[in-house]
C-alpha cells in the first residue's frame, strides 16, 4: 500500500512538471511585435426576414384600411371577414351594435341558391337561367325563378337550404360566421368543416368565365363579374343590398391565390371607398407578379379617328350587366381624344388610355383596359353609356341664350312700339320671372344628376 501512494506522488510529480515544462517562453521570432488592432470596419450582417402570415396581415392591414376608409367617409359601422384556403383567417367588425344580419336574406344569395336547386335537378339550367346567372338578362328575376323550383317563397327557401348549412344546424344569428363559412365553402368546391352547399363541380362551373365582350376585359360567371388586378384574375359580386338602413356589401373571390373576402358598411360608401379598398388589398396581398398577357383579335391598334368617336361625355350604366357589381363604377366619366389615338379619361377614372393592338385603349401597368361597343364605352372595372341629353350643358346654354335673345327683343320692341312710354316696370316683372323660372328648372335637373 504504501509503494502504491509512493507510485501514484511520482506520477503525479511528473505530469505537474511536464506542463511545467511545455509552458515555455515563446520563440524570438514572436518577441516584441506591435501589438494587432482590433478591427474597426462594419461587418455586413443579413437583416433577418420577418414573415408574417397571411392572416396578420389581413387583420392588421387590412383592419386599419377599413378603418381610416371608414373615418374619412363617415361610416358609422363595418365588417371584414376574410379566408384562406380552409379557414377563416380575419373576423372583425367596426362599430357599434351591428344589425347586418337581415342582408343574408336578401339577393345576394340567389345565385347560390339557383345553382343548388340545378344540382337537385329542380331547375333546369337553359339559355334563359344562364342569361340570369350571367346578368345578361334582369338578374331580379332570379329570385322567382328559385321561388317557382323549390315551391317556397325565396327567404325560406335560403333559410333553410344555405343559411341553415352554413350556421352548421343553428340559426343564422351571425353574419360573420355564416359568410365565413360561405368564403370557404367557395375556396374548397363547396365544402367547409365538414360541411357542404354547392358540389366541386357546380363551383367549378361557377367561377368559369360564361360572357365576355372583349378578350382585354373582365368577363362575367354565374353570379359573379370578374375582376383583373396586379395580373391576377377575381370574382366580385356586390350592390347595395338593403333600403332602412341602406347597406352596402362586396365578396371578392380570387380562385388562384385560394383567398377570398368580404366586406360590408352602413351608409353610402361611394365608388372611391370600394376602388381604394381594393387596390390596396389586392396591392399588399397580390402584388403584381408578372405583365397579364391579352389573346386580342388580330386587328389593328385604334386610331385618332376612332378615339375622336369615343370622346364624349359618360354615365354609369343602368344596363343589367352592369348589376353585377355596380359599387366600383359611379358618377361621370368624360373622355377626350389625342392625337395619337389615346384616350384622357377624367371624373369617373382619371387615366390615360394608350391605343392597343386588337382594338382597345390599355392604361400602363394593365389595371385598366377600354373597349368601345355597341356606342357604350366599357372598362375593366364599369360600362359607361353616353350622358343623356337632358344632363349636358349645352342644351341649357341654347335655351339660356334664346331667352336672352328673345327678352332683349321684347324690351326693344316694347320700347319703339307706340307705348313706348309705358313704364319698363310693367315688363320687368314678366322678364325676370321667365329667367327665375328657367333657372330653377335648370338647377333642379342638374340637382338630379350625378356630379361629374
Amino acid at each position: 500500500m504504501l509503494a502504491f501512494r509512493f507510485t501514484l506522488v511520482v506520477v503525479l510529480a511528473g505530469l505537474a512538471g511536464g506542463s511545467a515544462v511545455a509552458q515555455t517562453d515563446p520563440p524570438d521570432a514572436l518577441k516584441n511585435r506591435p501589438p494587432t488592432a482590433a478591427p474597426t470596419s462594419q461587418i455586413a450582417v443579413a437583416p433577418i426576414e420577418i414573415v408574417r402570415s397571411m392572416s396578420e396581415v389581413v387583420n392588421d392591414f387590412g383592419g386599419g384600411l377599413l378603418q381610416g376608409l371608414l373615418a374619412s367617409h363617415g361610416l358609422p359601422n363595418a365588417a371584414l371577414i376574410a379566408a384562406q384556403d380552409n379557414r377563416i383567417i380575419a373576423n372583425r367588425t367596426f362599430g357599434c351594435c351591428i344589425g347586418f344580419s337581415e342582408f343574408l336574406y336578401s339577393d345576394f344569395l340567389a345565385p347560390f341558391a339557383a345553382l343548388q336547386l340545378v344540382e337537385r335537378q329542380r331547375l333546369k339550367l337553359d339559355e334563359a337561367v344562364a342569361q340570369v346567372l350571367t346578368h345578361r338578362a334582369d338578374p331580379t328575376g332570379l329570385t322567382r325563378l328559385v321561388e317557382a323550383a323549390s315551391g317556397q317563397d325565396f327567404r325560406s327557401y335560403v333559410s333553410q337550404n344555405i343559411l341553415s348549412p352554413l350556421a352548421v344546424g343553428g340559426q343564422p344569428d351571425s353574419l360573420s360566421e355564416v359568410v365565413g363559412r360561405l368564403l370557404v365553402a367557395l375556396l374548397n368546391g363547396g365544402a367547409f368543416e365538414g360541411g357542404r352547399i354547392l358540389e366541386s363541380s357546380t363551383v367549378e362551373a361557377m367561377e368559369q368565365t360564361r360572357f365576355s365582350i372583349h378578350p382585354a376585359l373582365p368577363g362575367w360567371s354565374y353570379g359573379f363579374a370578374e375582376m383583373r388586378r396586379n395580373g391576377h384574375r377575381a370574382l366580385q359580386r356586390d350592390g347595395a343590398w338593403l333600403d332602412n338602413p341602406h347597406i352596402e356589401a362586396r365578396m371578392v373571390v380570387v380562385p388562384e391565390a385560394n383567398l377570398a373576402y368580404f366586406v360590408i358598411v352602413e351608409g353610402q360608401a361611394g365608388a372611391s371607398f370600394w376602388r381604394t379598398l381594393d387596390d390596396a388589398i389586392f396591392d399588399r396581398l397580390l402584388p403584381l407578379e408578372a405583365a397579364a398577357t391579352v389573346e386580342a383579335p388580330q386587328t389593328p391598334a385604334p386610331n385618332a379617328a376612332q378615339a375622336g368617336e369615343v370622346a364624349g361625355s359618360y354615365e354609369t350604366s343602368d344596363e343589367p350587366l352592369a348589376l353585377a357589381a355596380p359599387l366600383k363604377s359611379s358618377g361621370r366619366l368624360d373622355v377626350r381624344a389625342a392625337d395619337d389615338g389615346s384616350l384622357a379619361l377624367s371624373g369617373a377614372e382619371n387615366a390615360v388610355l394608350r391605343p392597343q393592338p386588337g382594338g382597345y385603349w390599355a392604361a400602363e401597368g394593365g389595371n385598366l383596359n377600354a373597349v368601345a361597343s355597341e356606342g357604350r364605352l366599357i372598362l375593366s372595372n364599369g360600362l359607361y353609356r353616353p350622358l343623356r341629353w337632358w344632363k349636358r350643358p349645352a342644351p341649357y346654354a341654347s335655351l339660356a341664350l334664346v331667352s336672352a335673345v328673345g327678352a332683349a327683343g321684347a324690351f326693344v320692341g316694347e320700347r319703339r312700339g307706340p307705348h313706348a312710354a309705358k313704364p319698363l316696370a310693367k315688363l320687368a316683372p314678366v322678364l325676370a320671372g321667365a329667367v327665375a323660372a328657367f333657372l330653377a328648372t335648370a338647377l333642379f335637373v342638374w340637382h338630379l344628376s350625378p356630379v361629374l
